[in-house]
């Protein structure tokens, strides 16, 4: 019993160390398809001036958009989901809470509610930019935190996996909505199946980081 309690807390940290190269790859993988603005003005004789001051304009507006728009967004929101999916599981593997209701109390109770989140119902907080429902499941240990945009121009839906028996011993994984509007809430810890069925897709961190790495 204790020996798979060590497999299971070494099982969790790996999937806490995977969370955060997730993050990281997905941010890229965002960029990638989206790529950067890069405005080129012609700059015509004895209009130098202006004509650099407009550049640079259109160069601060393009940068703002891209801080503020459906990437940025939806890497915080993604940010959040996995910091309080992180929360979650150390609580779980210190405290065994008998339910989610319980498990999110303790959240609070230990300060480890991310900044910026407020408990809203038993099992959801919310945000100024999304709702995020939190499913858990002490044996085998998983968890799963699904956030919802308020609005379709907050991003896709978004869902973080945390568990020790996550095929190919990935411990983590990311399901992203396949459209903004009208997003299915999937059922807890659905099958992979189901997910595709109800318009979810898998993002592919290790491979978008293999290929950013060439």
């Amino acid at each position: 019993m204790r020996k798979r309690s060590l497999n299971q807390r070494a099982n969790i940290i790996i999937a806490l160390i995977v969370t955060v190269i997730v993050i990281g790859g997905w941010g890229l993988t965002l960029a990638r398809r989206i790529g950067t603005v890069n405005p080129h003005i012609k700059i015509e004789r004895g209009r130098e001036d202006e004509l650099l001051a407009r550049a640079k304009e259109v160069e601060i507006k393009a940068i703002s958009q891209m801080m503020t728009g459906e990437v940025a967004v939806t890497a915080d929101r993604l940010r959040g989901a996995c910091a309080l999916a992180l929360a979650a599981s150390i609580v779980s593997v210190s405290d065994k809470p008998a339910n989610t209701a319980t498990l999110l109390q303790k959240i609070i109770d230990k300060t480890l509610l991310p900044p910026g989140m407020t408990r809203t119902g038993e099992r959801q907080v919310e945000t100024d930019l999304d709702v995020m429902s939190v499913r858990s499941q002490l044996s085998p240990l998983k968890i799963e935190v699904v956030s919802i945009a308020k609005e379709q121009r907050f991003g896709p839906g978004l869902v973080v996996r945390l568990a020790a028996d996550l095929f190919e011993g990935q411990g983590a994984q990311l399901w992203v909505s396949n459209t903004l509007d009208r997003v299915v809430l999937p059922p807890p810890f659905a099958p992979e199946q189901e997910l595709s069925a109800l318009g979810w897709r898998q993002e592919q961190f290790a491979a978008a980081q293999r290929e950013n790495g060439k």
